[in-house]
């Protein structure tokens, strides 16, 4: 019963999280860009501007496989939050479906929000590059997919590979999209340099909006936890 609703749980979210990360993370520039010269620079990427426009799109061009990216970390990491709350939570917790850190004293409420934390970064960080990236990512692979989504300075170590035989890999990366990207992202030539120097050029180069895209969605989130 438990795996049955998760498997159906994860088949409607999947497709709809990662149309939401490629919406958020989709570069739609306001207007004309200048270059390191002065020169203007027109944005030549696609125009997307709603949410079920970005959900079209990525079936356009990547078919099913695209709506499902992601899926193998999501599952991964579902899986071990109810390993663990199966493990951790009592009986009534379970039967009326709340949740609370476990009430273990200041020391243990720290150590288990710093193990949280460990667990979730890597785990939203990889799941957006699986759903960000251009390439094919096989499902059951997670040597060769970690080797195609983490830059050269960021592999662990187990994955430290020659020069060339990282040049052949990439040769041999097959694309998702046949024809054009799902998204376009912003040049590397100016990277952001912290979280506010994000923040601020996102408002200087997208507008105000490109915070809020698909407010929505979390609106509509946050309400159905509150009411669960």
């Amino acid at each position: 019963m438990l795996l049955g609703s998760l498997a159906v749980s994860l088949a409607i979210l999947v497709p709809l999280a990662g149309a939401l990360v490629r919406f958020r993370a989709h570069y739609n520039p306001k207007g004309l860009q200048l270059d390191s010269e002065g020169g203007v620079q027109p944005h030549t990427g696609p125009v997307i501007s709603s949410f079920v426009s970005m959900l079209r799109r990525v079936y356009r061009i990547e078919g099913w496989p695209g709506l499902y990216k992601g899926l193998m970390p999501t599952l991964l990491s579902t899986l071990v939050i109810t390993f663990f709350l199966m493990i951790f939570l009592s009986d009534s917790n379970l039967r009326h479906g709340t949740y609370s850190a476990p009430d273990a004293g200041v020391v243990g409420i720290l150590v288990y929000s710093i193990f949280a934390m460990l667990v979730s970064l890597p785990q939203v960080i990889i799941t957006n590059r699986a759903i960000t990236t251009p390439h094919k990512l096989p499902y059951l692979n997670p040597i060769y997919s970690l080797r195609v989504l983490l830059t050269p300075t960021e592999p662990p170590e187990f994955n430290s590979i020659s020069q060339e035989e990282e040049d052949d890999a990439e040769e041999a990366t097959e694309y998702a999209g046949a024809e054009e990207d799902v998204i376009g992202l912003r040049t590397d030539r100016e990277p952001y340099v912290g979280l506010i120097d994000c923040g601020k050029r996102i408002i200087e180069e997208e507008g105000w909006g490109a915070l809020y895209r698909a407010w929505w969605l979390t609106t509509l989130g946050s309400l159905s936890g509150a009411f669960s």
